[in-house]
């Protein structure tokens, strides 16, 4: 299976050895934003927190479901998470996103949130623009249909005309 989809993707004019990095780059950054997100709810008190919890839950929530979806097709593309956690965390796309000093602070916490998300944003797009190039040859690609099939709240995609 990794050999045709490898060779599909090639074909489509993609390098699917970029590709698989950022991949697996954005799959570290989702499931570790899952971990922080996680830290983060339970830090949210008090009225205001209260009100920001919902949004870190659908947050967290939609990261892990990303998680899921991207780690199927690294390894259908021959590719493989690192053995080690800690090496998985390093290679993140996106910087960790630790509580602030002052976990009182829902501005604070709001900015780890926002900026957590626009990197995010920065990771798909960089994929989508791998293969924006081949966007007419990969109408069935996998890649393609996972990128444009997670529900984003974040952005809109550089081939967001595509989606019918």
């Amino acid at each position: 299976m990794a050999r045709v989809a490898r060779e599909m993707v090639q074909r489509a004019g993609v390098d699917v050895d970029k590709l698989i990095d950022l991949l697996v780059r954005n799959a570290s950054a989702e499931l570790t934003t899952y971990y922080y997100y996680t830290i983060l709810r339970v830090n949210l008190i008090g009225l205001e927190g209260e009100g920001l919890k919902e949004i870190t839950e659908d947050a967290r929530i939609e990261d892990r479901n990303h998680f899921e979806a991207l780690v199927p097709r690294i390894y259908e593309l021959g590719g493989k998470l690192p053995k080690s956690m800690v090496d998985f965390h390093n290679v993140s796309a996106c910087p960790p996103a630790f509580i602030p000093a002052d976990p009182t602070n829902i501005n604070d916490m709001l900015q780890i949130l926002v900026e957590a998300e626009r990197c995010a944003v920065r990771g798909y797009t960089e994929i989508c623009n791998m293969r924006s190039v081949a966007c007419d040859i990969t109408r069935r690609n996998r890649t393609r249909s996972l990128v444009l099939g997670i529900p984003w709240r974040r952005t809109k995609w550089p081939c967001a005309s595509e989606i019918r």
